[in-house]
Formats: C-alpha cells, structure tokens, sequence
C-alpha cells in the first residue's frame, strides 16, 4: 500500500557464473526476476504465447548498467479513492495520485522521502517528465472507474 523506499525496497541478491561481486543502483521489480528464472531454465520468453512484463537482469549481474534504472507501481485497492501510481528513475522518485499533489523525492539526498521537491523550481523539469510519463502510461479515471465497478458487485 505504499512506495516509500523504507517499505517497498527488497534487496535483490545474486549469486553465480558470471555474477560480478559487489552492488548495482540501479532499480528492478520483482517482474524483473521472470525473464531471468526462464532463462537460468533454458526457456524462452516466447513460451508464454504473450508479452511479458520484467526485463532481464543478466546485464546488472554482470555490473552492465544498461542504463536502465526504473521501478514502476500502481496501487488501486484498499484505502486509496484514486489510483496512485508510482516511477522511480534512478534515484528520482514521483507519486501521483489525482485528488493529491505530485511528490517528488530525490533518493540520494533524501533517502527518507522527506522533502516534496515536485514545485522546487530547480526540479521542474524533472517534475514535468514525470507527469507527462504518468499521463502516457495510465488512464487514471479510467482505472478509478474500472476498480469502483468491480466493488459494486
């Protein structure tokens, strides 16, 4: 039910042939371990007759970086009256929820998400990609209605 980095964050441990020793920063999903499951298997991604969410993660076990660093989370259940979607970009974290202000958290200087820097002037630009990355990805009133549909049953 909630992003914070204090209780959401799973460390992800790798252990192996060809796994370099040491810590990666950059950010993955639990949906991330799939693609690397199948593979350690010998299967193919192609054997699931549909797309796939995750992306492997044999480049940051080999301390590639790849230059890919997001998490993403949609909460839409409990205690929530709209969708809150979350994305973390290296260590730029933002929240969006409809009947709420934007937050924006910059993990580095602020581990603990404590300081709202979404109307910071300096982070404005950042803000803004964030918006607009939300409004690309979600329908948010769709989902609300979506979700508000089902609980009349």
């Amino acid at each position: 039910m909630l992003f914070a980095e204090h209780s959401a964050r799973v460390p992800l441990i790798m252990a192996g042939p060809g796994v370099a020793q040491g810590q990666a920063a950059n950010a993955c999903l639990l949906v991330d371990l799939l693609p690397k499951i199948v593979k350690i298997g010998g299967g193919s991604l192609d054997m699931f007759g549909m797309p796939v969410d995750g992306r492997l993660l044999s480049p940051l076990a080999r301390e590639e970086d790849g230059g890919c660093s997001e998490a993403i989370g949609e909460y839409c259940a409990e205690v929530t009256g709209h969708p809150v979607f979350m994305i973390r970009w290296g260590y730029m974290k933002y929240f969006h929820r409809d009947s709420d202000p934007a937050q924006l958290y910059d993990l580095t200087n602020d581990p603990w998400e404590l300081e709202n820097l979404a109307d910071h002037s300096a982070y404005r630009l950042i803000a803004e990609g964030f918006a607009k990355e939300v409004m690309q990805r979600w329908d948010s009133a769709g989902l609300r209605d979506k979700v508000i549909g089902t609980q009349k049953n």
